[in-house]
């Protein structure tokens, strides 16, 4: 049976099995293929660890973590980075981020960093037919000094005349 869901189709197979058969588990696969929507795109966002890149512009991610959001394939790359930034629990006004997107190309995948809406746009398009890998660097933005106690001129003529400096 092919069950068709917004802009997606699911082949399933009905009957037998535990419980997921007949007529109960039809609907269960109707009720789930209608959340498939073709303006949602899939990402998975890949952060804490090392990015290393090659000469063919091939990506490799070493350590960190993951963490999956959906967003719609219409997102402009000012949106995406504020989900970014709220879904890992950053405050914008604090921290910036960078992302560079892995993308299929003909004969494997490219790294490929999110420049521009443009760029975004392409990277969210094929994050709605495959999954898309993002890999996230997050920064302190010169916003994050106003949350930080700044020495003030005393405490810093008192630091300079220290043989050692542990301000």
């Amino acid at each position: 049976m092919t069950v068709k869901g917004r802009g997606r189709s699911c082949v399933a197979r009905l009957g037998g099995g535990q419980g997921g058969g007949g007529e109960a588990g039809a609907r269960r696969l109707v009720a789930s293929a209608t959340l498939i929507d073709s303006t949602v795109a899939i990402l998975m966002l890949v952060y804490g660890g090392q990015l290393v890149i090659n000469d063919q512009f091939y990506p490799t991610y070493y350590g960190g973590h993951n963490h999956s959001i959906n967003v719609s394939i219409n997102t402009s790359l000012e949106q995406l980075k504020l989900e970014v930034l709220r879904v890992l629990g950053h405050d914008a006004t604090f921290f910036k981020v960078n992302m560079i997107s892995r993308l299929p190309i003909v004969n494997g995948i490219i790294a490929s960093p999110l420049i521009d809406d443009e760029v975004c746009s392409i990277a969210l398009r094929n994050a709605n037919t495959q999954l898309v890998i993002i890999y996230v660097e997050i920064e302190s933005s010169g916003n994050a000094l106003s949350k930080m106690s700044v020495p003030t001129t005393t405490q810093v003529e008192q630091c300079n005349s220290l043989s050692k400096v542990e301000c």
